[in-house]
């Protein structure tokens, strides 16, 4: 009698560890059931910024039943985080949309205001009737066209009446031929004084070089070209002083070939005098490393 009892209570206890171990995968199949919505992007960007143009959502559904899928989508967007999670699309609601699409639905709303932040979300349904939503995702409009109101800023270009005109090709090359120049950076210095007796009015300098090169007044970077054929032009008398002035090229050879450093300077004077300096030799002798 006692042997049948501790039997029976074995069994029993051994059964109902065979029945635990099987709930838990079982609650976890139906977890991973779950249709999902994630990878939401705006013109193939995750919560852009200052975005141009019409707004293109994506996202991406799965879900782990076989053959099911995206059969529907719902987008709303606003501009409020509350609004959204609430599922209130105050700006644009979609409505239920019969699509599997999932990239690059175009908005279709009001037309957005510029500079303002908004919120989205789209709500998925699968064809065997599950739905799902995703987290609440944002981007923001960029300015208009018609509202900016800064201004280029970069060197100074003024336009001048001084010209290369005159001016020759000059390079260091070691004694290379002007079409077989190695890549590298060369260096030019050259220096003009101006008399104490005399008062600058204006002082221009025109350059360009084959490939790039970047120009110097008194240590201070007054421009730069970089492409030979566009040129480059510097205007102010404001680093100008009495005394020695110099001006300072970096010019760069991007690969072997062609290379060359061509420029023009002029200082005016307030008495109608100017003096003129241009690269007018085969080689730069005044040359720094």
């Amino acid at each position: 009698m006692k042997k049948s009892f501790w039997k029976r209570l074995l069994s029993a206890i051994l059964a109902a560890s065979m029945l635990g171990s099987f709930a838990v995968p079982l609650a976890g199949a139906a977890e991973e059931e779950a249709l999902t919505v994630t990878e939401c992007k705006v013109s193939s960007l995750t919560d852009p910024l200052g975005i141009e143009g019409t707004p293109l959502f994506s996202w991406s559904a799965k879900s782990s039943r076989r053959d099911d899928g995206q059969s529907a989508y719902r987008l709303i967007v606003s501009t409020s985080e509350e609004d959204v999670k609430a599922g209130k699309g105050t700006v644009w609601d979609s409505g239920k949309v019969n699509s599997d699409k999932m990239l690059d639905v175009a908005y279709a709303g009001p037309a957005l205001s510029t500079r303002t932040l908004y919120y989205w979300s789209v709500t998925v349904y699968s064809r065997k009737g599950e739905e799902a939503t995703s987290p609440v995702a944002r981007f923001s409009t960029g300015v208009g066209e018609n509202e900016w109101t800064g201004e280029w800023i970069g060197y100074p270009q003024v336009k001048g009446e001084l010209t290369l005109s005159g001016a020759k090709w000059i390079w260091l090359g070691n004694g290379a031929a002007f079409s077989s120049m190695p890549a590298g950076d060369e260096y030019f210095r050259f220096s003009f004084d101006v008399p104490a007796d005399k008062t600058v009015s204006d002082f221009e300098v025109a350059f360009t070089a084959d490939d790039s090169a970047t120009v110097y007044l008194n240590g201070t970077e007054v421009g730069s070209v970089s492409l030979w054929n566009d040129g480059s032009f510097y205007r102010g008398a404001d680093l100008v002083k009495t005394g020695r002035n110099t001006l300072a090229v970096k010019a760069s050879n991007a690969s072997v070939g062609n290379a060359g450093l061509v420029a023009k300077l002029k200082v005016s004077y307030s008495d109608g005098t100017s003096d003129t300096y241009q690269t007018d030799k085969t080689r730069s002798e005044e040359h720094t490393s």
